[in-house]
């Protein structure tokens, strides 16, 4: 009993660990990955950028908060075994993270966040940028200078030319970075992951501020993302629990990334016409998000449980 306790207890400390350090490093990469955005070739990079390590705390620590629960789950993988009480403290930290911790971040960051204003940089000359079937070269570099356009689609006597162009906001297709010759360089992460992100980071604040229902049903996410962990009794072996384990946790995330972008756009509106004809279903938020989180977490509590059910018998007849 004693040392169940003091594994349910340990459980706190690991949580708060992890929440902490996720946002250091999360916040570190953020800043690393915004000064990469606006280096410029020809010019030094910057480490170090206050604004950048600011604003990236309010973009980082909700998913840190998303993905604590896996983190968690792991944690609980490597240290099993003690009963229930550590069961029973993994649950309260779930409820925990997603009841106080996430709804308190949302609060503080409507007080302080503030938005970061990009620095204007001017493209550096002496070098060739693509943008599609042209290519500038910029000889000089003040504010608005000519340079000369390589338009490979155009006739040969028309092809090259001598224009005026702005160098302070680069034209060129070079989204998110400034320079086009830094974004072909450097891999970027799929865009529709960080808008998934964004969106999921969009919806919690508009469920919290429309109430205590609309935030319950934003919160089956979080249901659905803590329960994963009763897949881990299924196993007695490590290994094949933190596989069981991330593959739920990226199956859970995948769709709730999937379900807010614009791809499923039609998907939440058909929903929406069909669950409203039906007079026994409460207005929620996103009905049919919620229905498949809330499903997913029975099933993964029940197929936790009786596998948990089924090792305990397995082993008391071994005993006898």
């Amino acid at each position: 009993m004693i040392k169940s306790l003091k594994k349910a207890l340990l459980l706190i400390p690991a949580y708060i660990l992890i929440l902490l350090s996720g946002c250091v490093i999360g916040v570190l990469l953020y800043m690393l990955y915004y000064n990469t955005t606006g280096l410029v070739a020809g010019k030094p990079l910057q480490l170090f950028n206050i604004h950048a390590l600011y604003a990236g705390f309010f973009v980082i620590a909700p998913i840190v908060i998303m993905l604590s629960g896996g983190i968690l789950s792991c944690y609980r993988i490597r240290h099993s075994k003690g009963g229930f009480l550590p069961v029973l403290m993994f649950i309260l930290l779930g409820a925990a993270a997603w009841g106080v911790v996430y709804p308190s971040f949302i609060q503080f960051k409507s007080r302080f966040a503030t938005a970061v204003t990009p620095e204007k940089t001017a493209l550096t000359p002496g070098y060739f940028r693509r943008a599609g079937s042209t290519v500038v070269y910029v000889p000089v570099s003040p504010l608005a200078v000519h340079a000369v356009v390589i338009n490979e689609a155009a006739a040969p006597d028309a092809a090259l030319s001598l224009q005026k162009i702005s160098v302070v906001e680069p034209v060129l297709d070079a989204s998110p970075f400034k320079d086009i010759l830094i974004r072909d360089t450097i891999p970027v992460m799929p865009g529709w992951i960080l808008q998934g992100f964004a969106d999921i980071e969009m919806r919690a604040e508009q469920a919290w501020n429309s109430g205590y229902v609309s935030w319950l049903c934003f919160a089956s996410f979080g249901l659905a993302l803590f329960s994963s962990y009763a897949l881990t009794f299924c196993s007695q072996w490590r290994l094949v629990d933190v596989i069981y384990l991330c593959v739920m946790q990226s199956g859970i995330l995948s769709f709730n990334l999937l379900y807010y972008s614009g791809y499923a756009r039609p998907v939440r509106a058909y929903a929406e016409q069909v669950l409203s004809r039906i007079k026994f279903v409460p207005p929620l938020d996103e009905p049919l998000l919620v229905c498949v989180n809330v499903f997913s977490s029975l099933v993964f509590i029940c197929v936790g449980a009786a596998a948990a059910l089924t090792q305990m018998k397995t082993n008391r007849r071994r005993s006898i």
